[in-house]
């Protein structure tokens, strides 16, 4: 039987003065109208 996994620190990036938790960056262009671009934005749970 395995072990359980070691804990891992969170994994966060920092800016400036803004840290992160998001690494995914999603493009804005492309997208039919900007109610589905809002609507990508809230899925897809990026930060930036």
């Amino acid at each position: 039987m395995l072990g359980a996994a070691p804990a891992r620190a969170p994994d966060t990036w920092s800016v400036g003065d803004v840290t992160l938790t998001s690494r995914f960056l999603l493009g804005t262009a492309g997208y039919p109208s900007p109610q589905v671009l809002r609507e990508a934005i809230a899925a897809s749970g990026t930060q930036v």
